[in-house]
Formats: structure tokens, sequence, C-alpha cells
């Protein structure tokens, strides 16, 4: 019988962390265009889905996402009827609780085959948020049309990554009796099965007690991690990823709680992790799962395939075939699918057909999976929103974003 969880996904969009822009500083005596935008959305690097609604707030200003020694391109196509706008880029940072913004570039576009084409260098020490601007004649904000919207970039991290897998509180075990040290193993393991062409250097485990102190994590009780929708509480979790050992601190983190306190959640992790070193941020699994029935224990199975599906979340790939939560986490109905052209989206879902693929229109109703009965072309893809009976991969494309993203994900 066909597990109807949906595996969830919170939207990684700084505006549920940031708050707009309270001071800009710029000594320069160049015309700067400061953001005047809400920052309502955000790019992180080699996404290939629409992102429209990002594009039509470019000018006024969005936030992207960049790291340490990253080298990114910001394109689209060129609006013939106004010259080409500069992009101004802002850094974001808080100080004594007020958000500020500092400029940090200025670049003229190259034109390449219809598209104006930015490039620029991150040279911050750590990652950072910056918000856009788009510059047209004068003082003014450009007024042309901004489609097509793409944010690329490759880093200097290896194309490689360890795992930690944290149990928290009581390890109270799997249907087929697996020990924690033995489902950790078997994590590995198929993490390295799926991650083809892509090299898993080692796992550690541990304890949250021996991380965060009895007070937080005991071990003696069974541990249900929290799950808000967003995202800002139950997202990150630096007193568990945090590691005096180097090799440790710069691993992907798992954590493993008994239950997550949402019905029919079996994980989650942030979409797209900045960092797996001092962001925080971490891929959260459980091992029994609230129904409506009750709580029901997994089989070692279904937790290794949420570590995989939301491991790929926090390496930038989104659900092949987006969910009602996807698109209201976003609120840009323009992302329906991931965007790759190797894996399918489902048709067959509820006003799947009416929305349209690649619709851009703001419609006020929700997108629905119609019955798990319903066959669907994306069900052997790892990052198909729903369990699957099916024996399920990665793409080629999704593997190669994966690489180019662990290029630009401090670890």
């Amino acid at each position: 019988m066909r597990k109807n969880f949906l595996r969830a996904i919170l939207i990684f969009l700084v505006s549920f962390f940031l708050e707009a822009c309270s001071y800009f500083d710029d000594e320069s005596s160049e015309i700067t265009l400061y953001p005047d935008g809400q920052f309502a959305y955000g790019l992180f690097p080699n996404d290939a889905a629409l992102n429209d609604s990002a594009a039509a707030q470019l000018t006024h200003g969005i936030i992207l996402m960049v790291s340490p020694g990253g080298n990114y391109e910001l394109s689209f196509d060129a609006d013939t009827s106004f010259d080409a706008p500069e992009l101004q880029l802002f850094r974001i940072y808080s100080k004594n609780n007020t958000s500020y913004g500092k400029i940090v570039r200025r670049i003229s576009p190259k034109t390449q085959e219809g598209r104006l084409v930015y490039q620029f260098t991150c040279e911050e020490s750590k990652p950072y948020y910056w918000a856009t601007s788009l510059r047209g004649e004068g003082k003014s904000f450009y007024k042309g049309n901004v489609k097509n919207l793409r944010f690329e970039g490759e880093g200097i991290y290896p194309e490689s990554f360890s795992i930690r897998v944290i149990q928290t509180g009581l390890y109270t075990g799997t249907t087929d009796s697996l020990s924690f040290e033995k489902l950790s193993a078997k994590i590995f393991e198929k993490f390295k099965s799926y991650y083809k062409g892509i090299k898993i250097d080692t796992f550690y485990t541990v304890t949250a007690e021996n991380l965060a102190g009895k007070n937080i994590y005991p071990s003696e009780k069974a541990q249900t991690l929290p799950y808000h929708s967003d995202g800002e509480k139950s997202m990150f979790f630096p007193e568990l990823t945090s590691a005096e050992n180097k090799d440790e601190s710069s691993a992907l983190d798992l954590i493993l709680a008994h239950r997550i306190d949402a019905l029919g959640i079996l994980g989650y992790s942030p979409l797209f992790g900045i960092s797996m070193s001092d962001s925080g941020a971490a891929v959260v699994l459980a091992t029994h799962v609230a129904s409506a029935s009750g709580i029901l224990q997994l089989h070692s199975d279904e937790i290794i395939y949420t570590a995989i599906h939301e491991s790929g979340h926090f390496f930038g790939l989104r659900h092949t075939t987006a969910t009602t939560s996807d698109l209201l986490s976003g609120s840009d109905l323009s992302n329906l699918e991931d965007g790759f052209e190797d894996t399918p989206f489902c048709e067959k879902t509820i006003l799947g057909k009416a929305l349209g693929k690649g619709s851009d229109a703001w419609l006020p109703v929700f997108r629905l999976f119609a019955s798990a009965s319903v066959s669907c072309p994306d069900e052997t893809n790892i990052m198909y929103p729903l369990s699957s009976e099916h024996e399920q991969s990665f793409s080629s494309e999704q593997l190669k974003t994966i690489r180019k993203n662990l290029t630009l994900i401090k670890h």
C-alpha cells in the first residue's frame, strides 16, 4: 500500500528571516538606486524553475543567495524598447537588531544571443544575502520587461560531502528493527548509490545530548521536533549542527527524531542550504509519523528515502511537480515544476491542465494532487513529492545541478 505522505519542503525565502532594510549606506558619488521592494522573492543559484515573480520584482528588489568565492551570472531576455539597465547589488546584514544594506556592485551587462548577462564574483568571507535593483536612465528604475530570468553560479567548494547523523532523544527503532548505528550505516550506503558520480567521503554518528546538553535533548525521552510553516523555528538547529571537529562541522547534518510535530510529515529541509558549516541548516527526519489513525512507526527504507529526497532539496532541487504547499510557500504559480528537461511533469493533477505548464498568471486557486492511484510519469524520480512503489533515482540534470551547488554550499 502506497504511503500518501507529502515530503515536506520549506521554501528558503529570505523574506522569512530578514526585515526590509531600514538603512542603506553609500559613500560613492555615483548614482545609486536603492531597492524599494519588500524582498518577497529570492533566488538561489542554478534553479531551473521559471521564477516569474522574482523576474517581475528584480528591478525593485529581490534577494540573491551568494557564497564566498562564487562566480555568478544573472541573465534575462533583452527588452529592445529600452536601453540595457545597470544591475546594482547590495549586501544585507544586521547589526543591533537593525537591517542594513551597503552597495557592493554596479554591473553593466554583456549582450549574448538576445539576453542581458551580468557577471560577478562574491568576495565575502561567509555566505550572504544580496539585494538587487535595476537602474534605467538617470535616477529611474528600469522600465523594461524582465523575462526568462536565470541565476547561475559555480564556486570553490568540493563536489563531495560527508554525512553526520544526529540522534535526538530516545531512539525508538524502525519496523525492521534496525539499531541507530545500523540505520546510519544503511543511510550512508544508500546515499552513495543514489548520488552517482558524487563522492561521499564518510559518515559520522553522534547523539544530540553530547552536543546540546541533557536539558534540551535528554536521551531517555523520545524527541518530537517542531514543524512550522514559516520555517524560522524549525529549519535551523545551530545547537546541533556546530561541531568542534572540522570534518564533522562540514558534513551534511541529518537530524533524527522520534517524530515531527505535524500530520503526515516524514522530514523537511531548506530549499538550498546555503552552508553545511555555520548556518544551522539541516535535514530533519523521523522514525515515526503522525497519521489520522495515530503514530506509525516507519520502515528503514522510508526513512532513508526521505533522507535522500530531503537532501536533494538541501542541494537545490525542487519537486518534479509542485504541491499546494510549494506554491503557497513560494507565492509563484509559474513554478509548477522543477524546470529540468529530463524530469517529467505530472499533468494528472487537479487544475494542472487549467493552469498549464509554465503559466505565470496568479489564480485564486490551490493546486492539489489527485488520488495516489493516478499514475504520474515522474514517480520514478527521487524528487517526486509523494512516496512511490517504483524504483527511483536522480536524473542527469539533477545530479549536474547538485554538483554545481555543492561548489557553492560552504562545507
